[in-house]
């Protein structure tokens, strides 16, 4: 079976492709796209146990006031991190890139641990040159 150039990784690529990450990497990248997921789940199921107090009763429920002020950006990093993977990765064509990117704007929380599954974790491996 021959490789076509989309199953092998370039070793002129960039460090910044997921296939110069090694597997612990990768996975440190799925916990970090997870986070604004799990945030998000956080804050509607407090805003679901103490409707009459709404979302903000995070401050009490983690005793911790900086927590809702942190969500937005822990996602705008999520985004700058994953948005940089997108546009260095040239196995993605323009098109899908432009459409990866709308899900990210869009619905991130879900399209960005869909993008590690399918773009960073199956990345093929490539070791850097020396």
């Amino acid at each position: 079976m021959t490789t076509t150039t989309h199953d092998r990784a370039d070793d002129r690529a960039a460090t910044c492709l997921a296939s110069r990450m090694s597997r612990p990497i990768r996975l440190v990248m799925l916990a970090f796209a997870l986070g604004p997921l799990l945030a998000s789940a956080l804050a509607v199921v407090s805003a679901l146990i103490w409707p009459s107090e709404g979302i903000w009763h995070l401050e009490a429920v983690l005793d911790a006031g900086w927590f809702p002020m942190l969500v937005p950006y822990l996602t705008f990093a999520v985004l700058l991190v994953y948005t940089t993977l997108l546009v260095n990765d040239p196995r993605i064509g323009r098109g899908f890139k432009m459409l990866w990117f709308s899900g990210f704007v869009l619905a991130g929380p879900i399209t960005v641990p869909a993008y590690w599954y399918a773009h960073v974790w199956r990345a093929p491996r490539s070791e850097p040159a020396r």
